[in-house]
């Protein structure tokens, strides 16, 4: 059962949406401190596995240190919050988990959602987003996307040591997704439909907003190399099995 704390509705709510699994404790507390830089008013977050995820060892909700960092950081950044542990037997799939957060997200009255992944933390934003956000007649926006590319060797010294380079780029995320209600994820993660047939994040409709002075820093090079190794395992899995539709 989701645990829920939530109040009366301000003017303008964004509200963010995490979806995780077997995060490092301070991945998570840093990602939900890094909310108030956009001034988000909640914290919707959803645990458990994937069925296809190999780490995942019988297991379908995190180890209880990882929700308390959620919670502590939530009360620190004086957020609302919902938490919401696994499904019995895992997920089938991260449109199905996507779906269900879109559902839990509904119960806090936003406008706006953030999504927003555990590996993520917002270094900053601008002081009017949310009137940006309330001004606009779009239903996405993008902000800035701080990349890390895989360390490459590029040259070895004087003395013959390799010297590994490792760089960063950015790109634009559709993060900023307007609450529409009833937003169903799927044929694949990335598709998030409305009830009358638009699609909020993979699909051509309309031009984004453009935040280019919102940026995230994307951590995800800096997970465990067995946790990267579970992710890539897992979506090769997905693909093989065709539980998402995957682009030719």
């Amino acid at each position: 059962m989701p645990l829920l704390a939530v109040s009366g509705k301000d003017p303008m709510r964004l509200v963010a949406l995490l979806c995780w699994f077997d995060e490092k404790p301070e991945f998570l507390a840093d990602t939900v401190r890094s909310l108030a830089a956009a001034q988000v008013d909640a914290l919707v977050a959803l645990d458990g596995a994937y069925r296809l995820y190999p780490a995942s060892q019988g297991r379908q909700t995190s180890p209880v240190e990882q929700w308390n960092a959620l919670v502590d950081a939530a009360y620190d950044t004086r957020l609302q919050w919902t938490m919401a542990e696994g499904k019995p037997g895992g997920w089938e799939s991260e449109c199905e988990k996507r779906t269900e957060l879109f559902r839990l997200a509904e119960r806090h009255d936003p406008d706006w959602y953030l999504v927003i992944d555990a590996d993520e933390v917002i270094l900053q934003a601008p002081a009017d987003l949310k009137d940006r956000l309330a001004a606009t007649g779009k239903d996405y926006a993008d902000f800035l996307s701080l990349e890390h590319t895989a360390p490459t060797l590029h040259a070895e010294s004087e003395d013959g040591a390799p010297i590994i380079l490792a760089q960063r780029y950015v790109k634009p995320r559709r993060g900023l997704i307007r609450a529409v209600p009833g937003i169903v994820v799927g044929p694949a993660h990335y598709d998030y439909f409305t009830p009358d047939g638009r699609n909020l994040w993979g699909g051509e409709y309309g031009d984004p907003l453009q935040v280019r002075d919102m940026v995230i820093d994307h951590r995800n090079r800096l997970r465990a190399p067995e946790r990267m190794q579970a992710a890539i395992a897992y979506r090769d899995a997905r693909d093989a099995t065709g539980i998402e539709r995957v682009p030719a």
